[in-house]
């Protein structure tokens, strides 16, 4: 099947209060090679966690690299077709971030 258009970026995420979620949705059509979910720039630090089928938490999800900073990143080969929740913790407050989503195992916009 042809690739999905590719999702537009969320931009400027900010929050402050330590420990919280936020969360967005991705619906991934079958017959993609992977998925990756990259967060990158702005300040501070938030933690990038992806689950499919319900919304990540702590102790419950399938992609969680836990770095310092803004850079995270999660590729999930051969992912299963359906909704995937990213969730992006507040580690210390953060703002300026840019969430990206794409298919296939290049990056193309």
């Amino acid at each position: 099947p042809p690739p999905p258009p590719p999702w537009d970026p969320i931009i400027n995420i900010a929050d402050s209060i330590v420990g919280h979620f936020n969360y967005w949705t991705v619906d991934v059509p079958s017959g993609q090679s992977a998925v990756t979910f990259a967060l990158s720039g702005g300040t501070g630090d938030a933690d990038l966690y992806v689950n499919f089928g319900t919304a990540p938490t702590t102790t419950a999800y399938q992609c969680r690299p836990y770095l310092g900073g803004n850079t995270e990143t999660c590729t999930l080969t051969a992912p299963t077709a359906g909704t995937y929740f990213v969730g992006l913790r507040v580690y210390s407050a953060y703002s300026g971030v840019t969430l990206t989503t794409w298919t296939g195992l290049g990056h193309s916009e």
